[in-house]
């Protein structure tokens, strides 16, 4: 299982990877930049990513999560915190809500998308925090 897993993550990673240099491309273009400086970005940021993801294999190990408690952590910080960066490095406001993502389109369809955002993202980190301290209580007080 975890094989398909990682061969599944991997050939997203690829396709995701593959549409940045597009995009990138484009943007050196319109900048009137060398590919290369967004190209020896973009090969540092996937250097981190790497590192980041090999070492997450050794954070599971030693501290024992378990698959749940992983999973919530992957959806939840993710959620919370890739698109606040992310609008961060683009320069544009952190809670800013895009045009073209499912959620994206799905808060836009509101009044007040971009405070929606928001609540939406305190609820999540606040439900992670939950359920993150009801798992450390019951590790605490099981025997």
């Amino acid at each position: 299982m975890i094989y398909f897993y990682l061969t599944l993550y991997f050939i997203t990673e690829a396709l995701f990877n593959s549409y940045i240099i597009r995009w990138g491309a484009e943007i050196a273009k319109l900048k009137g930049k060398k590919i290369t400086h967004y190209n020896r970005l973009w090969h540092n940021a996937q250097a981190g990513q790497v590192i980041l993801l090999s070492l997450l294999v050794f954070i599971v190990y030693y501290t024992k999560t378990d698959s749940f408690t992983f999973l919530i952590w992957v959806f939840s910080i993710r959620f919370a915190v890739f698109d606040i960066a992310l609008n961060t490095f683009l320069g544009v406001k952190p809670f800013s809500v895009g045009t073209t993502g499912f959620i994206d389109r799905m808060f836009q369809k509101t009044s007040h998308p971009e405070l929606l955002m928001v609540v939406a993202k305190i609820t999540v980190l606040i439900i992670y925090f939950i359920i993150f301290f009801y798992i450390l209580y019951i590790d605490m007080y099981s025997f």
